[in-house]
């Protein structure tokens, strides 16, 4: 009994321990062609979601012009799934704290979250372009959207200062947005999108 309180007070304390974290993101070429959508957040190892980083204002408010009652889902569908912002069920929530309209430069999109020491976690960045057309996704099979949402990420471990640049891109999401799956498949097929974002990196400390 005595052992299972001790664990029981040791997870307590784990999970008080304050960490900040800064991402910056360097736009690529295409950043600026049409306004992007981008999302960032924090997942576990078993791909919870902890928290959302950053997220532009359009894709949180789902203000869109001329768009159905359910917004661009195909816009950030991984997030807006990991969020709880669920376009199925009409969930939405609102981000004031994190959000902003998509800067033009260099960005840095800040947060303190809680986090168990040694534990393995992910930074999520989720980007889409709308109309961004290909011959893969055209306007006859992707309706507004064009080539699909990129999903990056890196992973780090809690307690740790460490500065972090190896993220890879490792997929892509729903084009038509009914899906919040994302994986490797038709990735050859991406072209100018994967010019929307220059580079990632993020500090932990």
């Amino acid at each position: 009994m005595k052992k299972i309180l001790i664990t029981m007070l040791f997870l307590a304390s784990a999970k008080l321990f304050s960490q900040n974290i800064t991402v910056q993101i360097n736009p690529g070429e295409q950043w600026n062609k049409r306004v992007p959508q981008c999302a960032i957040w924090l997942e576990d190892e078993n791909n919870n979601y902890i928290d959302t980083i950053f997220v532009t204002n359009r894709a949180s408010k789902k203000n869109w012009l001329f768009a159905p009652k359910n917004g661009r889902p195909e816009s950030l569908p991984v997030w807006y799934d990991k969020s709880n912002g669920n376009h199925n069920t009409g969930v939405s929530k609102t981000y004031d704290a994190v959000t902003c309209a998509t800067p033009k430069k260099t960005f840095f999109a800040e947060s303190k979250v809680s986090l168990i020491p040694e534990k393995k976690y992910f930074i999520k960045i989720e980007v889409n372009q709308s109309f961004d057309y290909n011959e893969k996704w055209t306007k006859n099979n992707s309706a507004p959207n064009g080539q699909p949402s990129l999903i990056y990420q890196s992973s780090f471990f809690g307690n740790e200062k460490q500065f972090v640049n190896d993220f890879i891109l490792s997929g892509i999401g729903s084009v038509d947005g009914k899906s919040s799956d994302y994986s490797l498949n038709d990735i050859d097929y991406i072209t100018s999108a994967k010019f929307i974002i220059k580079s990632i990196s993020a500090e932990i400390f």
